[in-house]
């Protein structure tokens, strides 16, 4: 599991494996996205919320001052993302988790620190901008408790070349049955999502249906 010790020490290539298709953005590419998308802000006064869809939930790696549940309108869940390293290599790639247009996502919702922020961020585009297949977007999430709050989101970039447009059930199972890679088997990924997302009471059909059908295919789960 990655930790924040690791993140802080190592470099992506030391954390994932080495790619074999695509490549790692480098620190000044990875500074430079991130300082963008805070210029952008269309709120730079109001508090910086992180949405999580995935392995943010049950392992955040980040400090945070507020942990809410939100529903994020107009996309959803889909493990589209083609990997050669993390849970997957080039002989075998895995699917990983990412967001496309959909009718809404529930997840959880991270406030950060104003003092922080900075470091925190820095942390979370090692882990979620180590490569360019993920776009970050501010958008806004209702909590449970009816509040609405602006947040940074991680969707999939579908133009890149990891993006897999096929992603139905079968043929999602069939790749991340076999796929295993140096942070462990794919479908370990997607057993730790079903259970934090049952945790947290949300209801996540594709999810759920992709967790039964890998029991059918994989030990694992």
């Amino acid at each position: 599991m990655l930790s924040r010790d690791k993140l802080h020490e190592a470099e992506p290539h030391a954390l994932f494996g080495e790619l074999k298709e695509g490549k790692y953005l480098t620190p000044c590419e990875r500074r430079a996205s991130m300082l963008k998308i805070l210029e952008n802000n269309p709120y730079p006064d109001q508090d910086v919320w992180v949405f999580a869809y995935g392995s943010l939930i049950w392992n955040p790696a980040i400090h945070f001052a507020e942990r809410q549940v939100g529903f994020l309108p107009e996309w959803r869940r889909a493990f589209c993302m083609r990997i050669t390293a993390g849970r997957g290599t080039e002989q075998q790639p895995g699917r990983m988790l990412a967001l496309i247009p959909g009718d809404g996502v529930t997840g959880v919702v991270y406030r950060l620190s104003q003092e922080h922020l900075e470091n925190e961020l820095s942390l979370l585009w090692k882990r979620e901008m180590c490569t360019d297949g993920y776009i970050p977007k501010w958008q806004q999430v209702a909590l449970r408790n009816g509040e609405q709050v602006n947040a940074l989101v991680f969707v999939m970039k579908q133009e890149d070349e990891q993006f897999d447009a096929n992603h139905d059930i079968q043929h999602t199972v069939r790749k991340i049955t076999i796929a295993k890679g140096p942070l462990g088997p794919n479908s370990e990924y997607v057993y730790k999502l079903h259970h934090a997302l049952t945790e947290e009471q949300i209801d996540d059909p594709y999810v759920a249906t992709l967790f039964n059908e890998l029991k059918l295919h994989s030990g694992l789960c």
